[in-house]
């Protein structure tokens, strides 16, 4: 997607630099849309009176609403050298928002010295991809450098997300084009919407100073005294356009949370720099409770734990282990095949949960027959998650990417297992908002989540043991997904394969597909199958036919 940029200088008396400056235009249309078209209703701005009243009263919704992305923001810092003042670029990209709104403010005279702007674009209209808008004007008051100051700002589309970033303002001699890179001011900012994880974004420095990496450390002041909490070296290979991301844990610590950079090279070693600093922000203790109340609800929780892992122990050996899990779908388009990648690599990658996917897995073998991955797949799971799947439209052809069609095996053998009495392994159903009618009869008692509603419950039951070390702090923590990488791709799927569906007029008579188990020849199907679902040892005693799979019936 193409970077939308808004780039919003505010405070003090304007500096003619910019034709926006000086014209505060009522539209943004003919920026978003530059055929001129479309009326200029389409996208309206409003500027709210500079250090005024209104500003100074502007609320925002603190509800967090951290599982949608609506856009992204990214500041970014320069200097003006016909001003000799520092400036700033405000970044909106992938814009998925009907109105925002943001206030400028310097931290602690928020009243005095603010400045509001917001944006209404009209409701079910896309804006397209390669779309620019901007409001460009420079800094026109150097006092204000060397302070702290923070930006939040609303989207609206029609849920609500709200977000606060704050950020000190270079000083132009350190920061403009002369400065020395000993004393060189970079220029960074704090994202702490989210009281559990704080995330600092670095602006890399120009590349003429040759800084390799970036020292970061965390600093958390209480009772007047300092603590440095971590130190960590970033390369700056790592940065993304231009942009370093460094995420923090708090923890539930309280006290004042601030953080050093400094940069790594020839001329400047650890601690040889100037160290820039970002604003301090106080975090309280989410929760406050008696002791007696701590205590009490620290014994039953032992208590707990201490019945469940005597219980489960007993019950199955096998439960101190990490999950296995062995992911089965059925064939649908290429959105839907994404969101089960996407899937897998979430639970993988961010969980550190082994997963079984067979174009992931049977590459790998030696034999690279999907009957013998599967059967054996399927002995070592501990869990069998059923990915709900739409059936494809006559009009649509399946994904290409799979070649290898074992959902009608995969099938049987779910149903097998859940009509056997001594049955180990779990079994579960997932589905998303596309795919809701598109669970087979035969799995209508089994444990199903809504993945979008209940991820943090179908997470929680991939592990009931809380005294498995690896997993407890790691999982058991609500909304834990929120800021990663991998489950804001999967998200995103997720709306690609639904609007998929929705254009094909297809989610409302989903019906799933699995229930074609023809993937051998009738005659010698019954026979196979039973080895399979027998789990014989010698699993070259398989018979399955893998040319037929392999084509997909």
């Amino acid at each position: 997607m193409a970077w939308v940029a808004l780039t919003l200088l505010f405070l003090g008396v304007t500096v003619s630099c910019s034709t926006l400056c000086s014209r505060k235009q009522k539209s943004c249309t003919y920026q978003l849309w530059k055929n001129n078209s479309e009326p200029p209703e389409m996208c309206q701005v409003r500027y709210f009176k500079r250090n005024g009243t209104e500003c100074a009263a502007l609320s925002f919704n603190y509800n967090l609403n951290l599982t949608h992305n609506l856009g992204d923001v990214r500041i970014d810092a320069y200097t003006s050298e016909e001003a000799k003042q520092t400036a700033f670029n405000l970044t909106f990209t992938k814009i998925k928002w009907s109105r925002m709104v943001m206030k400028f403010s310097k931290m602690g005279f928020e009243n005095d010295i603010n400045n509001c702007i917001s944006y209404k674009i009209w409701k079910n209209v896309t804006v397209p991809k390669s779309s620019v808008l901007a409001y460009e004007c420079p800094w026109s008051n150097s006092i204000y450098e060397g302070n702290d100051f923070s930006l939040e700002y609303e989207f609206e589309a029609p849920i609500i997300s709200y977000h606060r970033l704050i950020f000190k303002i270079p000083r132009f001699r350190n920061f403009g084009e002369q400065a020395d890179l000993r004393n060189l001011d970079i220029f960074s900012y704090l994202d702490v919407t989210d009281s559990d994880y704080l995330h600092l974004y670095i602006q890399l420095v120009p590349k003429r100073y040759n800084v390799t990496s970036y020292l970061i450390e965390v600093i958390r002041e209480r009772s007047n005294i300092s603590t440095r909490l971590t130190v960590q070296i970033i390369s700056a290979k790592d940065a993304i356009n231009g942009q370093l991301v460094f995420p923090y844990p708090t923890w539930n610590e309280f006290g004042y949370f601030y953080f050093n950079v400094s940069p790594l090279s020839e001329i400047c070693d650890e601690n040889k720099c100037l160290k820039s600093s970002t604003p301090k922000i106080f975090m309280g203790r989410r929760k406050s409770s008696l002791v007696i109340g701590i205590v009490g609800a620290s014994v039953i929780i032992f208590a707990l734990f201490y019945a469940m892992f005597f219980m489960n122990r007993q019950k199955n050996n096998k439960d101190d282990t990490p999950p296995r899990i062995l992911l089965v779908y059925s064939v649908s388009i290429n959105a839907h095949y994404n969101v089960v990648r996407t899937l897998a690599r979430l639970l993988n990658d961010v969980l550190h949960i082994e997963v079984f996917l067979d174009v992931f897995d049977i590459p790998q073998t030696n034999h690279q027959n999907p009957v013998l991955w599967y059967n054996q797949a399927f002995r070592d799971a501990t869990h069998i998650i059923y990915i709900a799947s739409p059936e494809i439209p006559p009009s649509k052809s399946s994904h290409s990417d799979n070649i290898y069609r074992v959902d009608g095996v995969t099938m049987k053998a779910i149903i097998t297992k859940i009509a056997c009495s001594t049955n180990t392994k779990q079994i579960i159903v997932i589905t998303f908002p596309y795919s809701i009618n598109a669970v087979p009869s035969e799995l209508n008692t089994v444990r199903r989540f809504d993945l979008v509603k209940d991820i943090d419950s179908f997470v929680n039951s991939l592990v009931m043991l809380p005294y498995q070390s690896w997993t407890f702090l790691h999982l058991y923590r609500p909304n834990r997904f929120r800021g990663e990488p991998q489950y804001m791709e999967l998200l995103e799927h997720i709306q690609g394969a639904q609007k998929e569906f929705e254009v094909l007029n297809f989610s409302n008579s989903t019906k799933s597909s699995t229930a074609q188990l023809d993937v051998i020849a009738q005659n010698d199907r019954a026979e196979d199958e039973e080895k399979l679902l027998t789990g014989e040892s010698n699993i070259d005693h398989v018979n399955l036919s893998t040319t037929t799979i392999l084509k997909g019936q």
